[in-house]
């Protein structure tokens, strides 16, 4: 009884495990930049706005997006992410404040209200709508590296035809937490945001 029971408990640690990597390569896979074609919106994913500005995640969001739009300064870009109760203003302000900071004179729209993945990609959908854009026809998507598998999840679940920009992360210790981490981060998302 006690063999079977340890051969049972080894073949669910081995199921577990087999799960866990492979979606880790899904995470591994699509964190990389797939920009096809020449889409005319763009949406940048927020992250914690601190007193001195975006924290260096949600700046190397911005950094990946305005290296873009150089290039493609007409695409309509939605910077998305509400405030929390740490954070001194709403993301998408301080996000467009940095745009503008740095010289982006394009048109930015502001989803203010989002405090998840879940809620940047429904409610920057609506918004892009109420601007007469349709997702279906192509939007660019900016986050992190090891965000974009998750996000090019709930895009689909939504009706985005996504492309995406990924962001690097630069501290090793924070890169290596999060790539390890946003494999359950996927199955929460498979499973509950809707």
């Amino acid at each position: 009884m006690k063999r079977k029971l340890i051969r049972a408990l080894a073949a669910l640690v081995a199921l577990g495990l087999a799960v866990f990597l492979i979606l880790e390569g899904a995470v591994l896979f699509y964190a990389r930049d797939r920009v096809r074609g020449e889409p005319g919106a763009m949406v940048i994913l927020g992250a914690q706005l601190q007193p001195q500005g975006p924290c260096l995640f949600l700046r190397r969001r911005l950094e990946k997006a305005l290296d873009y739009l150089e290039d493609h300064p007409d695409t309509l870009v939605v910077v998305s992410g509400g405030q929390g109760p740490d954070e001194p203003d709403t993301e998408a302000n301080g996000m467009e404040q940095f745009l503008r900071e740095k010289g982006f004179a394009g048109a930015v729209l502001q989803e203010d209200r989002s405090h998840n993945t879940k809620e940047n990609l429904k409610n920057s959908k609506a918004l892009l709508a109420q601007a007469g854009y349709d997702v279906e026809d192509g939007v660019i998507l900016v986050s992190n590296d090891f965000h974009l598998a998750r996000v090019r999840l709930l895009a689909g679940r939504f009706g985005y035809r996504a492309e995406t920009l990924a962001a690097p992360s630069d501290h090793w210790g924070f890169k290596l937490y999060n790539f390890l981490r946003e494999p359950v981060g996927l199955v929460k998302s498979a499973l509950l945001d809707w």
